[in-house]
């Protein structure tokens, strides 16, 4: 997932200008379900969509032999939610749901551009992406200690944005 971020945010031959078109989910989840499956060098599998007992599904979810469990990834697009939707999507959906039987999570959040700021609801400050990132993390963290069964939950950014804030001729 680094690599990735890396590579959309910084390399040289981004698709980031063509990612910040995307504006719903599903087309995302294709995406990166792809680009997870073409480096996995056989180290994971990657499942897209996979249809849960109780009949959810899950955006992605990563198969490591040396995992126990499938480690689940949900995917947001920060500008089609508010912060506190956010937040009760990573408690309730992605531990809630895709983590039962597992003790890892990730909760992939990236930014189009379509919306500039998000309001915390309990100090009534607007945050910038960074800082709604850093909230959803301290969130996650807090979960983390709320759910003895929770191993690890990262939350993991994406900004479409940052080559054209850098570029803005581009």
């Amino acid at each position: 997932m680094d690599d990735l971020k890396n590579d959309i945010e910084e390399g040289d031959e981004s698709e980031a200008s063509l990612l910040l078109r995307a504006t719903n989910e599903p087309e995302l989840r294709r995406y990166f379900a792809n680009q997870l499956r073409k480096s996995s060098r056989s180290r994971y599998t990657v499942g897209s969509e996979e249809e849960l007992a109780d009949a959810t599904r899950t955006d992605i979810r990563l198969n490591a032999p040396q995992v126990p469990a499938p480690v689940p990834v949900e995917l947001k697009i920060a500008d089609n939610w508010t912060l506190a939707q956010l937040i009760e999507r990573l408690e309730n959906q992605l531990v809630g749901q895709y983590m039962r039987i597992s003790r890892y999570g990730i909760f992939l959040v990236v930014h189009n551009e379509r919306k500039e700021s998000w309001e915390d609801s309990q100090s009534k400050k607007m945050l910038g992406f960074s800082e709604l990132i850093e909230a959803l993390r301290l969130e996650a963290t807090h979960l983390a200690r709320k759910y003895s069964k929770i191993s690890a939950l990262e939350v993991i950014s994406i900004d479409f944005t940052v080559r054209s804030q850098r570029n803005p001729s581009s």
